[in-house]
């Protein structure tokens, strides 16, 4: 009997080791089809260029430099093989003037094996007012799966520039604690005063001049000779000679007169 219940024990012990092995093999499987998209592979028709809502097909689009612009990247597809790799969709410039930066990919059914998926962006453009920059653009796998390549080349004409955005405005900052208040210093001597300089004599006034005496102007009748007057003319007619009608001395006629003074003196004197 005892060896009917070992049989009976190994016996459901392999059933069970069996039965868990039935168990993971679905699971294994699970697991290979999760992969199957990274072996995926699609073939690119063409793609439309749209900026701002308008399509450009290799025309001249118009720009603002430094200014940001949404677009989108319309793919058409076809011979999808699994999923298309929507998380693995990049959008290149080969010009760095052109700054392409790529959003999310959608579409309306990523197993389609033919069919559209969109690829937004945005796109800013770099240059001097009224030139023209040229890029190609292209779109890329960034998980190594097999799609086919393609590009497009794009003129921007660059019509003006954007102004730069101000910056928010910077948040104060805290306003910073009030410091000791510093030990009073001793009193400063007070400057010493300078010696009064002495006051300025008076100037002694000025010795008035002399006013100058006016000169009298010289008479215009100085050079005419003076008429001699009437008594002068009978007094030098006396003085002549009657014989000769020479003049008499002056001096001779004071010698008399001095003569004839003295003899009077003397007469006088002997009366006495």
């Amino acid at each position: 009997m005892n060896k009917y219940f070992v049989i009976l024990a190994t016996t459901s012990c392999l059933g069970l080791t069996t039965a868990t092995w039935a168990a993971a093999e679905p699971v294994a499987a699970a697991t290979t089809a999760s992969v199957q998209p990274a072996s995926s592979g699609f073939e690119v028709g063409n793609f439309t260029f749209m900026l701002d809502g308008q399509s450009h097909q290799s025309d001249i689009a118009e720009v603002v430099a430094g200014q940001t612009y949404q677009g989108e990247l319309i793919v058409s597809y076809y011979g999808l093989t699994g999923a298309l790799p929507l998380d693995s969709l990049i959008i290149l410039s080969n010009n760095p003037a052109v700054k392409i930066v790529t959003g999310q990919a959608t579409a309306p059914d990523p197993t389609a094996p033919s069919g559209t998926f969109t690829i937004p962006f945005t796109l800013t453009v770099t240059g001097d007012t009224d030139s023209y920059v040229f890029a190609n653009i292209s779109f890329h796998r960034t998980d190594g799966g097999q799609m086919t390549g393609y590009s497009q080349g794009q003129t921007f004409k660059i019509i003006g520039q954007s102004e730069p955005t101000p910056g928010p405005d910077p948040e104060p900052g805290p306003d910073p604690e009030p410091g000791p208040d510093p030990e009073p210093g001793p009193d400063p001597k007070p400057d010493p005063k300078p010696d009064p300089k002495p006051e300025p004599k008076p100037d002694p006034k000025p010795t008035p001049k002399p006013t100058p005496v006016p000169t009298p102007a010289p008479s215009t009748n100085t050079a005419k000779t003076a008429e001699p007057s009437r008594s002068s003319r009978q007094a030098t007619a006396t003085k002549r000679l009657p014989a000769t009608g020479d003049k008499a001395n002056p001096l001779v006629a004071l010698a008399g007169s001095a003569l004839l003074i003295s003899l009077f003196g003397l007469s006088r004197l002997r009366r006495h």
